[in-house]
């Protein structure tokens, strides 16, 4: 949870600066197939491609807590000892 942790911290601060100074920004979250030019450089990105983690499974009550770019065949394959 600590890597989740630091990961979800220095996504905050870079949406916050773009924020603070009322800059526009995109979101890059690994891969894209859109087919026109991009407008993404690196001042103008928040990449959140390391959020790909299961953080924790819970059998008992059929839940489970994920980072959003988690697959759902990464899911599927996880052990039932998860938790």
């Amino acid at each position: 949870m600590e890597a989740h942790n630091a990961v979800a911290a220095a996504i905050e601060a870079s949406v916050r600066s773009f924020s603070e100074m009322q800059r526009p920004f995109c979101l890059y979250h690994g891969s894209t197939n859109i087919t026109r030019d991009s407008r993404r450089y690196l001042d103008n990105t928040v990449d959140t491609s390391k959020l790909n983690h299961v953080l924790r499974i819970d059998i008992e009550t059929k839940t489970a807590i994920v980072e959003p770019n988690v697959p759902i065949d990464t899911l599927y394959r996880q052990p039932s000892s998860a938790a």
